[in-house]
C-alpha cells in the first residue's frame, strides 16, 4: 500500500493520462484484494506477489507517460528554437532581398546616362 501512496504523490507531475493509470491501478488492485478474500485465498504468498506485480507494472506505465511527456515537451522547445531561428533568418534576409532590385535598378538607370 506505500507503493500506492507513492505513486499518488508522483502522479502530480503528469496529471492528466498518469492520474487515469493511478486511478486502474488503484480499482485493479481493490478487485484482485477482494477476489481473493471472496475466494478464501490469505493476502500472503502469491496474491499478495500478484497484488504486487500489479502495482510495479502501474508504476512502470506512470514512470512511461512522464517520460513520454517529456519528450514531447522538449521537442516542442526544440522547434520553438528553431522557428525563432528562422525568424531571425528571415528578418535578416529581407534587407538584402529588398534592396537588392533597387540596386539592380539603380545600376541599370546609371548606365543608361553614360
Amino acid at each position: 500500500m506505500d507503493q500506492l501512496r507513492d505513486l499518488a504523490v508522483g502522479v502530480g507531475v503528469v496529471v492528466g493520462s498518469a492520474f487515469a493509470v493511478w486511478l486502474w491501478l488503484k480499482r485493479t488492485t481493490g478487485a484482485q484484494r477482494a477476489g481473493f478474500a471472496a475466494n478464501g485465498v490469505g493476502l500472503d504468498g502469491s496474491a499478495a506477489d500478484t497484488i504486487f506485480d500489479t502495482t510495479e507494472e502501474g508504476a512502470l506505465d506512470v514512470a512511461a507517460i512522464r517520460w513520454n511527456s517529456k519528450l514531447a515537451s522538449d521537442n516542442l522547445n526544440y522547434k520553438a528554437k528553431l522557428s525563432d531561428m528562422n525568424a531571425g533568418i528571415a528578418k535578416a534576409s529581407a534587407i538584402p532581398a529588398f534592396l537588392s532590385p533597387v540596386i539592380g535598378g539603380l545600376a541599370q538607370m546609371s548606365s543608361s546616362f553614360s
